[in-house]
């Protein structure tokens, strides 16, 4: 399935087996007329991800890098469990040097009241007009993107794909914040996190 209206060089995931113990690295690849996905041999156990992440108190790290109002906000409300899939993207961008922004399954976000108020609240202006231009095209560019469902919060992107037929809900971070009308953020966002992936 398509996940993009834009064709995708490269994206890299870590998806959680059957247990919920284990992340496995996989690669996705969408052309114009065919799209690919494949399963890597390289595993790590989400205890050791939690481990790493200790280490080198990347919480600690996020928590200095997120100084946006909409990354405060996500680091505030959002449930630890989101935290913690969004420090294991920043631990393999950022200290294991990845060269390509890894997307962490992180189960259904939508499920977390203020992250879907905020996420159906960006929809509504968005998609009606409502508010003043700026505040909806705000809102555009939180909900849009290179995947099936976007949700921006500055440098905090939350996704949903469809990988081999079922739903993966993704959180990582973004190298540029895209959710600003600064178009040199953007253009930032669009060399280093589309244009690449």
């Amino acid at each position: 399935m398509k996940n993009s209206p834009t064709p995708i060089y490269r994206r890299d995931y870590y998806l959680l087996n059957q247990c919920g113990q284990v992340y496995e690295k996989a690669v996705y690849h969408q052309g114009i007329f065919q799209t690919s996905f494949k399963r890597t041999d390289i595993r790590i156990s989400a205890a050791d991800f939690t481990l790493l992440t200790h280490t080198h108190s990347i919480v600690q790290k996020l928590h200095h890098a997120a100084q946006g109002r909409k990354e405060k906000w996500f680091m505030n409300n959002a449930p630890q469990s989101l935290i913690h899939s969004l420090a294991i993207s920043y631990y393999l961008r950022y200290t294991n040097h990845s060269r390509k922004i890894p997307n962490i399954e992180c189960g259904n976000w939508s499920q977390y009241e203020s992250i879907l108020s905020q996420y159906l609240q960006l929809l509504t202006i968005g998609t009606q007009m409502t508010k003043s231009p700026r505040q909806s095209i705000d809102a555009l560019i939180r909900t849009t993107g290179k995947h099936f469902r976007n949700l921006r919060f500055g440098h905090i992107h939350l996704s949903l794909d469809y990988l081999e037929n079922r739903p993966v809900w993704a959180i990582h971070w973004d190298t540029a914040a895209m959710d600003t009308l600064d178009i040199p953020a953007t253009l930032t966002h669009w060399i280093h996190d589309d244009l690449i992936s």
